[in-house]
């Protein structure tokens, strides 16, 4: 559900003549003011509100009530958006800026997921990091530029490396990615052009050089024991 128009001042004062469904959605109804289309709420908040045909409506209760609509449907979007997996504050915004909400109803919906412990950037980044480092093998440097992609300041994407990837989960993680292109890079004859690109492709994964040359030492010991 896209927001929808505010209030119009001109319509706004008068009586209700009626409440009807919007289209063929029986989520949304439009409210008419003397004869004029006025404004939209959802069905059940407009029957929590107990708006009905004859009552009198002034600019300011309109307002109201459709501010506190969209901040309630901000609310339940940013929801559906989470059900999929976690997200950072900044995704949450840009999802919703997108979406047309404005400043306002945004703010409540993100101070409320923040209070129900659904939005919290610090979790949501030590989750990534392990996820990333464990399962997905890259390193720090390729963990930190998705974070920032993301939306999470440096300060806190720093923060959280330094405290979830510690150096033996970052080593173990360079050694499992090596072992898996070590059977690509074996074919090729020549030693040195072997480590450049075993080395290089572990850079490209996000970790440091040292780490990638130490990786590849382990990986080239365990294949050698291999052959003995």
């Amino acid at each position: 559900m896209r927001p929808s128009k505010p209030p119009s001042e001109f319509v706004a004062n008068g009586t209700v003549t009626s409440i009807d469904r919007v289209g063929k959605s029986r989520g949304r109804v439009a409210v008419f003011v003397d004869g004029a289309h006025c404004f939209e709420l959802d069905s059940t908040f407009a029957a929590e509100r107990a708006i009905r045909k004859g009552d009198r409506m002034t600019l300011e209760a309109a307002q109201a009530l459709w501010d506190e609509d969209q901040r309630r449907a901000a609310l339940e979007r940013a929801l559906h958006f989470l059900s999929y997996r976690g997200r950072t504050v900044a995704e949450v915004r840009r999802k919703l800026s997108g979406l047309g909400f404005g400043e306002v109803p945004t703010d409540a919906a993100v101070s409320r997921l923040r209070e129900l412990g659904y939005l919290d950037d610090h979790a949501f980044a030590a989750q990534y990091v392990r996820s990333r480092l464990n399962r997905k093998s890259f390193g720090p440097r390729r963990i930190a530029m998705d974070l920032r992609k993301l939306g999470l300041n440096s300060a806190l994407i720093d923060a959280t490396l330094n405290e979830v990837g510690n150096e033996e989960d970052v080593s173990e993680a360079a050694i499992r990615a090596g072992r898996k292109y070590w059977r690509r890079v074996v074919r090729e004859p020549d030693p040195r052009k072997r480590r450049w690109k075993f080395v290089q492709y572990l850079v490209r994964r996000g970790f440091a050089g040292d780490v990638a040359r130490s990786a590849f030492d382990v990986v080239r010991e365990e294949a050698d024991a291999e052959l003995r």
